[in-house]
């Protein structure tokens, strides 16, 4: 890897001054300048009002065993740290596993209707788990970072959507 782009670019979204200016622009030019402000003041308000988007890629799950356990961890042989890890990695298996059945479901909007919203079921989450030893500051602590990625299966149709936390 030499640095290149991987795979399409991130989708960009307009700022709410481009999509004021976007509007302007399509104002008619036959408009008084008293229609032009007033457009204009309701333009911005409803671009003020929309909510700002900002597309999430991923979430970051992080789990941590207690300082004791990190502790015995750090000073431990071989063996038992090899038996902290299997149980650290169980309890994660565990919790992932209660993400799944109990909390990542996705939405799906009724065709036609946005105030007809349900949420369904997903297929399971895309995940990458990566250990760490220590902190920030250099202790010992045992701890994994388990990157979900924002894109599950729908059970119901099958189609790739995002994440919608019920958490």
């Amino acid at each position: 890897m030499l640095g290149e782009q991987l795979g399409r670019p991130y989708r960009s979204f307009a700022t709410e001054s481009e999509r004021v200016e976007a509007r302007l622009d399509q104002l008619p030019q036959t408009l008084t300048v008293h229609e032009r402000e007033v457009e204009t003041a309701k333009i911005q308000a409803e671009e003020a009002s929309k909510p700002s988007v900002a597309p999430t890629a991923g979430f970051d799950l992080t789990f941590s065993v207690p300082q004791s356990v990190s502790t015995l961890w750090a000073v431990s042989d071989a063996g038992t740290q090899s038996l902290i890890g299997q149980a650290h990695h169980a309890a994660i298996a565990d919790v992932l596993e209660l993400i799944e059945r109990e909390v990542a479901m996705t939405r799906v909007v009724r065709q036609g209707r946005t105030d007809a919203v349900a949420q369904v079921e997903v297929r399971g989450l895309l995940a990458t788990a990566y250990d760490h030893y220590d902190s920030r500051s250099s202790d010992p602590q045992l701890h994994t970072h388990l990157v979900v990625a924002n894109r599950v299966q729908a059970v119901r149709d099958g189609k790739w959507r995002t994440l919608d936390w019920v958490c």
